[in-house]
């Protein structure tokens, strides 16, 4: 049961603790301890049509929501670490995103059937989830504010100072793509701040 990630923080629902104290239940433990996870390696797609429903956990693990425009050129939307929920995008064509691991990942997935049951074994479930999901989603449009903003060099420095980790586990077009820049920009931007200009 790893609830802590490496790198961004957690969801502010779902800590201190939440899941610890969720399955003290040991019905409702065995249920978690029960549910389908899913192993993805780098570069490996979660989510298709049929999974659009699901709402799932990052055990272990970041993922990226990656958009195509008309000519499909790609855009890193959000990136997802380990202690995050995370739902796909509603609304839109299969085709036009998906959720990619960027390292082996590990996802615990709930569909609308598994929420109901777990609602069933304790109250709590919906509250939390419809906090956590809220919460996430908060995060995320809090992002995009800013995003806007912020210059390509103060975005870079955002995410060495909240998510330190990623410039390790993530592909530099994938970074790069996600602060809105080229990878020669994204390098030229490294450049700069080694030397301190």
């Amino acid at each position: 049961m790893e609830i802590h990630p490496a790198g961004q923080a957690p969801c502010t629902v779902c800590e201190p603790g939440w899941l610890i104290s969720l399955c003290a239940d040991v019905r409702m433990r065995h249920y978690w301890d029960g549910l389908p996870r899913i192993n993805l390696a780098a570069g490996q797609a979660w989510c298709t049509g049929a999974e659009s429903d699901a709402v799932c956990w990052v055990e272990t693990g970041l993922l990226a929501t990656v958009f195509a425009d008309a000519q499909g050129r790609e855009r890193v939307h959000h990136f997802h670490s380990a202690a995050h929920w995370l739902t796909p995008p509603f609304g839109l064509p299969a085709q036009d995103w998906r959720i990619e691991a960027q390292v082996p990942s590990r996802l615990l997935v709930m569909d609308a059937r598994q929420l109901d049951e777990a609602k069933l074994l304790d109250k709590r479930v919906h509250d939390w989830m419809l906090q956590a999901l809220m919460a996430e989603r908060q995060r995320l449009i809090q992002r995009e504010h800013q995003w806007l903003m912020f210059s390509a060099a103060e975005r870079y420095l955002k995410v060495l100072q909240e998510a330190p980790g990623w410039l390790e586990q993530v592909p530099q077009h994938r970074l790069a793509s996600y602060l809105g820049v080229t990878d020669v920009a994204l390098s030229r931007i490294r450049r700069r701040l080694k030397t301190g200009h």
